[in-house]
């Protein structure tokens, strides 16, 4: 058998030495590795690919989440517009599938943001200092697009 060699704090070396040789020490380390492998090896197989696929579907599920409420809002919104507030916005694209899929994270947001304020809109529609998700100011752009299209 293989030797290992185990630090223990002082005070716990001297509440074992008070119990001397009734203890044995290789017996008892030896049962708490084989309670603590299954733990350890679950906690791997935590980090396999199962955990990454649902890291990424709860990705995607904020996306889709913070997406839906754009387009809520965005529609709220642009139904309520001036014709003129709508096609500022609306007509930050032609094509928003392309639009938003060409920019990166940030971007979206920004124009969004910077398009309101333009307007003096945004605090109509995003409060001050809130931050406003990519997927939001995505399904947001594409509602007003989508309602300004059907005029």
């Amino acid at each position: 058998m293989g030797q290992i060699t185990v630090d223990l704090p002082d005070e716990l070396r001297k509440q074992i030495d008070e119990f001397g040789c009734r203890i044995d020490m290789s017996v008892i380390l030896r049962r708490a590795v084989e309670q603590e492998l299954p733990r350890l090896r679950l906690t791997e197989d935590i980090q396999s690919e199962d955990m990454t696929r649902l890291r990424d579907e709860k990705a995607n599920a904020y996306e889709s989440q913070h997406y839906a409420e754009g387009e809520i809002d965005g529609t709220s919104w642009a139904l309520k517009a001036s014709y003129e507030d709508l096609a500022a916005i609306a007509k930050l694209t032609d094509n928003p599938d392309a639009f938003i899929a060409s920019h990166n994270a940030g971007d979206l947001t920004s124009l969004l943001l910077s398009a309101m304020e333009d307007l003096s809109l945004s605090s109509d529609v995003i409060p001050a200092n809130q931050h406003v998700p990519d997927a939001f100011a995505a399904g947001f752009i594409w509602a007003v697009w989508l309602v300004f299209e059907k005029l």
